[in-house]
């Protein structure tokens, strides 16, 4: 049934595509196109990403709700809706330069500090995570200070109040202090003066 297609070069610029489907009704090319048919629209899809982020329903949850037939198709959902809001926020807030930063400092901040110097304010954010079944690992995830299992990230915004994806450390154990944290994370490149 795999049907081949010609590729007709007429220009550079004009490229046609002609196949072989004598016969064939304008649905099941249209169905050989797009690839499988998905299970939910896009708006489906868009509230069962925002069950599970902002109210935490589990997937095991969601899936009875909306006749999913496993979790695993809530859990590609969820990874797909939350690859597709990070390309488009990666596009949307782009990691800004010292002219942008200049041109764009409020002036509350001036007033208060009386300079244009501050580039990043950076804090600790913690993150709960479930008690892991190994002793190991929850000793290393486990965070004196909220008295629970947590990752760490440390996240950066200007004093716009942006925050950037490469603002955004990787995860760390919540056993681990600040400033070993801050030792091995990325943040130190915008930060540490340079020659």
């Amino acid at each position: 049934m795999h049907e081949r297609m010609k590729y007709n070069y007429i220009s550079d610029s004009d490229m046609s595509i002609s196949s072989d489907d004598e016969g064939s009704s304008d649905d099941e090319i249209e169905q050989r196109k797009r690839g499988r048919k998905q299970m939910f629209d896009w708006k489906t899809e868009w509230l069962i990403f925002c069950m599970n982020a902002r109210c935490g329903i589990s997937q095991e949850r969601i899936a009875p709700l909306f006749g999913a037939k496993s979790p695993t198709t809530i859990h590609n959902i969820i990874y797909a809706w939350a690859n597709v809001l990070y390309r488009a926020f990666n596009a949307l807030f782009p990691t800004p330069s010292r002219s942008d930063m200049l041109r764009a400092y409020p002036i509350s901040v001036l007033c208060k500090f009386g300079h244009a110097k501050l580039f990043m304010l950076l804090d600790a954010t913690e993150v709960f995570a479930d008690i892991a079944s190994l002793k190991t690992v929850n000793a290393i995830l486990y965070s004196q200070y909220k008295h629970n299992s947590t990752l760490k990230f440390l996240v950066g915004c200007d004093p716009i109040g942006t925050t950037w994806s490469s603002a955004i450390s990787n995860g760390y154990p919540g056993a681990i202090v600040k400033p070993a944290a801050w030792k091995s994370s990325r943040l130190t490149f915008y930060l540490v003066p340079r020659p």
